[in-house]
């Protein structure tokens, strides 16, 4: 159905943001060097990273397995779009406000790009059902087990 196919390109565009995020976080960790090195070779850094790197990788598998159930037309089609929607929107606002975070003041500057993906990861949280209406239709109407 449509609300189904309108989730999916909202975790699509939740998954570009993560990975533009990531590859911004990269970028800028790699060039940046305080207290004597790289940023990306602080801990906190690191773990903010790799922790992008696992939910893109996440969210892309989500994004496949359901479209290809709304491909199928399958019965489980609207419950896979929503938890791709759910966390691949979660995951994209956590990388935007990590990217922000690791680029420290240039983060709420319009030349970085991160500041953008920060304030627009709100609306991929919002449309097509907000986190929290899927929230409750997951936890009330799904039987995955």
């Amino acid at each position: 159905d449509v609300l189904t196919f309108g989730r999916l390109s909202v975790a699509a565009g939740a998954i570009g943001t993560l990975e533009d995020c990531l590859r911004l976080s990269l970028t800028h960790s790699r060039s940046r060097n305080q207290f004597g090195s790289p940023l990306i070779q602080h801990e906190l850094v690191a773990e903010k990273i790799s922790n992008m790197i696992v939910a893109l990788d996440a969210g892309r598998l989500l994004l496949a397995r359901g479209a290809a159930s709304a491909e199928k037309d399958a019965p489980e089609a609207v419950t896979q779009a929503c938890i791709a929607k759910q966390f691949a929107a979660r995951a994209a606002a956590t990388a935007a406000t990590d990217a922000v975070q690791i680029h420290g003041a240039r983060g709420v500057m319009a030349i970085t790009g991160v500041f953008r993906h920060y304030r627009d990861t709100k609306v991929a949280e919002v449309i097509e059902g907000s986190s929290e209406i899927l929230s409750f239709f997951l936890a009330n109407e799904t039987h995955i087990m």
